[in-house]
């Protein structure tokens, strides 16, 4: 049976109280923040959302980090992230003691929340101006290792205590990229070269190489990836070499955002055909919902809840 969860929590990702609160789309049951001043981030645009283990807390990025409280959908901090350059991709450690967000010029930022010390900057290039900003990050599940897919073609495993990197994978134009759960296994997407592939962490060896547009997911069993092919539209394939990926229902031109339920069961997608989840095992449609695009899509770890930020507002 295909599980039940809240199926969207929507993000405004804002301080300011709205009096007169904009309608929820069908199916979402919260909005954090306001929608009164969504342009805030940069471009207007949710650039990242993250969870703690115990989904207590939600942390998000629209031109300055936020951290929500998901009972009571209250701000519980704000922090500055300089505002002079744009920030891309979020990640709260599992443990909620360490942010990271990624800043186009400075490299990636971390935040000791338990501390209130200086961020300290991680960054891969002698250059501070060049292509280093991460677009995607995310810890490890004893938040000891940072994984980030950065601006200047690498994949880079970061010790997160020494802030030094620990292991960097094939340079190839990487925007977004995902571990399974146990860790073991890495899918990348990248946009210059069109490719979705598959590595292996220990070794650093790529396992597997497919046609794709650069959104791509792994499920947490490491059985299968969602990706967007070069056709921009949503596919499936368990990761057997004997067997050929299969295209998913989807009634837009494009993909925006991919995202796994942690039970690996349910696949969301999300583009200008809406938000669609789709039984991962048949690769068939379960439920279908009215929403814009959406630049980032999270599942609660409990996977009854689904938080998305959207293109150009929040909200």
């Amino acid at each position: 049976m295909f599980p039940h969860f809240v199926p969207a929590l929507l993000l405004s990702c804002l301080a300011a109280q709205d009096p007169k609160p904009e309608p929820l789309p069908p199916g979402a049951v919260v909005r954090m923040g306001s929608a009164a001043t969504k342009s805030t981030g940069y471009h207007g645009n949710t650039e990242g959302v993250s969870f703690t283990a115990d989904g207590k807390t939600l942390a998000s990025l629209s031109g300055a980090v936020r951290l929500w409280d998901l009972a009571s959908g209250q701000e519980t901090l704000v922090l500055d992230t300089g505002g002079q350059t744009p920030v891309y991709s979020l990640a709260i450690s599992p443990d909620g003691k360490r942010i990271a967000w990624g800043d186009y010029q400075k490299g990636i930022v971390i935040r000791d929340l338990t501390t209130g010390k200086d961020p300290r900057i991680l960054t891969t290039a002698a250059d501070p101006f060049s292509s280093n900003y991460a677009s995607l990050l995310s810890f490890s599940r004893d938040g000891s290792v940072l994984l980030s897919a950065m601006g200047d073609k690498k994949i880079v495993l970061w010790d997160v205590a020494s802030g030094k990197p620990v292991k960097e994978l094939h340079h190839h134009g990487v925007r977004f990229v995902g571990w399974s759960a146990d860790e073991k296994i890495l899918v990348s997407g990248g946009y210059q070269d069109k490719s979705v592939r598959v590595w292996d962490v220990a070794s650093g060896k790529e396992l597997f190489q497919l046609d794709g547009e650069g959104e791509v997911a792994i499920s947490p069993d490491g059985r299968r990836i969602a990706y967007s092919g070069t056709d921009r539209k949503p596919w499936m394939w368990e990761i057997d070499p004997n067997k050929d990926p299969q295209p998913l229902p989807w009634k837009g031109r494009f993909v925006g955002s991919l995202a796994f339920s942690p039970d690996s069961r349910t696949l969301a997608v999300s583009g200008d055909g809406g938000l669609v989840l789709c039984d991962a095992a048949e690769g068939k449609q379960a439920s279908e919902f009215k929403a814009d695009t959406h630049r980032v899509l999270r599942f609660s770890p409990d996977g009854k809840t689904l938080a998305y930020g959207k293109y150009m507002g929040v909200g």
